[in-house]
Order: structure tokens, then C-alpha cells, then sequence
């Protein structure tokens, strides 16, 4: 009975948000929005192919639409620098590893966080009264160090990813915000996802895990945005290690990222 009480709940609610006027005038107003975004330079469009693995390693076809996204997304975002000057080369990598990561998810590009600020390297944040490398805030703000930005993109096989640790978290956190890009992962899907996640955090805090580091076993957000990074930097070893959470996250982002990371680590 509760189970069907709640099932009717979350339909509601759906359905609510769904049809609420608001929403559907913010549909309406990011339609109009998209497709009227201004194209990369030529210089621009350089920075992206020497500087994009991931885009390099696309197919002829994905490579348009990759562009015409990332153009998308610096169209509907500010970027803010703090403390250092901001460079073509910051929007449009800051961009694509947004992009990256929501390949799968055409009309994705993250509404709620409209300003995007980068710090030179490592800041202090007020509110935590710790030093970060990246963050996202809940008013709209994804923060990130260059410096940490650029580690991550150093190496390409190692796991470790500050431009898409932080997107990650983006990513989970605009999927329950209602607004225009509300619920776009199935609740079937994510359920799934979930129950081996949180198998997984169990084995990771027991310490018998020896491909998460031990940072994933934090929460549910810090083991997705950890195995995100896993997911596109070590995709052959992720499946190896546990194929099933794997091929889930597949489903997930409705992509695999083996093909291009294997052509990735061939042109590193």
C-alpha cells in the first residue's frame, strides 16, 4: 500500500512540474535560447581541436554536434574570473568537459548554474572554511582552481578529474531542481544505479575495494563524481573491476566512453 501511495506521489509530482505554467514558459524561453548561439572563431575552433581530447578521438558526425554544443553552453553561461585573467582556452575546455560528460543528453547544459568562476589555484571558501580545487554551490555557482582544472587534464588515464569531479555534481544536482532540465534521469534506471552505488560505498568504507579511492566512499554524491572520473578516464579498468556498475552508468549517460578513451591514451 505504501509502495503504491508513493508511486502516485512521485507521478503527481512529475506530472505537476510537468505542466506547471512556469516550467513552460522556462521551456519555451531555452528553446528560443538555443540554437542562436554564436559560433567559434577560428582561433576558437583551434583551441578545441588541439586542446579537446575527448573531441578529437569523436567520429566525423559526433564532432559537429560536440561543437555545436560546447558553443551552446558558453552562450548560456558567464564566465567569472577571481584573481587571473580569462582565456579562450578556459571557456572552451571549462565547456567541453561539461559537454563531455552530457554527450548523451542533447538539450543538457546544466540551467540552473548560470555563472561559472575560476580561480587561479586552490581558494578558501567561507562557508566551509576549508581550501578547495572545485565546488558546486546550490545558488547557481560551479567553482573551480585552473590550476586543479589543467592537473586533471594532464593526465588522461589516472582517474583523477577536477573539470569532471565538479560537473559531476553539477549533473546529479540539476536533474532535481524543477526547471527546464528537470528529471532527465529515469527514476528506473538511477534506482538501479543507486542500489550498486551504495554496495559499492559499503565495500570501499570495509577498505576490501582496491579501484575506488577511498574519497568515493564519502557519500553518494563523492562515489559518483569519483566514479565519473573513473568512467572516462579508466573506462577498460572500471569495467573489468565491476562490469555490471559499468554497463549501468552506460545506461546512465547513455554512452561508453571505451572507444574514444583507448583512441585518447593512443595520442597522449
Amino acid at each position: 500500500m505504501l509502495v503504491t501511495i508513493f508511486i502516485i506521489f512521485l507521478i503527481t509530482f512529475t506530472v505537476y512540474w510537468a505542466y506547471h505554467p512556469n516550467l513552460r514558459e522556462l521551456r519555451t524561453e531555452v528553446k528560443g535560447r538555443l540554437g542562436s548561439a554564436p559560433k567559434l572563431s577560428d582561433a576558437q575552433f583551434q583551441i578545441l581541436k588541439q586542446e579537446v581530447p575527448y573531441y578529437r578521438c569523436l567520429r566525423e558526425g559526433q564532432k559537429v554536434h560536440f561543437k555545436e554544443r560546447v558553443e551552446q553552453f558558453i552562450y548560456l553561461k558567464t564566465f567569472i574570473p577571481r584573481g587571473l585573467e580569462l582565456t579562450d582556452e578556459m571557456v572552451i575546455k571549462i565547456s567541453a568537459s561539461a559537454i563531455q560528460l552530457t554527450f548523451g543528453f542533447p538539450n543538457i547544459y546544466f540551467s540552473h548554474f548560470e555563472k561559472i568562476l575560476i580561480y587561479p589555484t586552490a581558494y578558501y571558501s567561507r562557508i566551509t572554511r576549508q581550501y578547495h580545487a572545485g565546488e558546486v554551490s546550490p545558488f547557481g555557482h560551479i567553482i573551480l582552481s585552473w590550476e586543479h582544472f589543467e592537473r586533471g587534464n594532464a593526465d588522461l588515464g589516472d582517474g583523477r578529474n577536477t573539470g569532471l569531479h565538479e560537473m559531476a555534481h553539477a549533473f546529479c544536482l540539476e536533474n532535481s531542481i524543477a526547471n527546464d532540465e528537470y528529471h532527465y534521469l529515469g527514476w528506473r534506471v538511477y534506482g538501479k544505479y543507486q542500489d550498486m552505488a551504495f554496495a559499492q560505498i559499503d565495500k570501499i568504507r570495509e577498505g576490501s575495494d582496491p579501484f575506488f579511492r577511498p574519497y568515493a566512499g564519502t557519500n553518494d554524491d563523492e562515489f559518483f563524481a569519483c566514479a565519473i572520473e573513473e568512467f572516462f578516464e579508466r573506462p577498460h579498468q572500471f569495467y573489468a573491476h565491476t562490469p555490471e556498475l559499468y554497463d549501468m552508468m552506460c545506461k546512465l549517460l547513455k554512452q561508453d566512453p571505451r572507444e574514444v578513451n583507448a583512441c585518447m591514451l593512443e595520442q597522449s
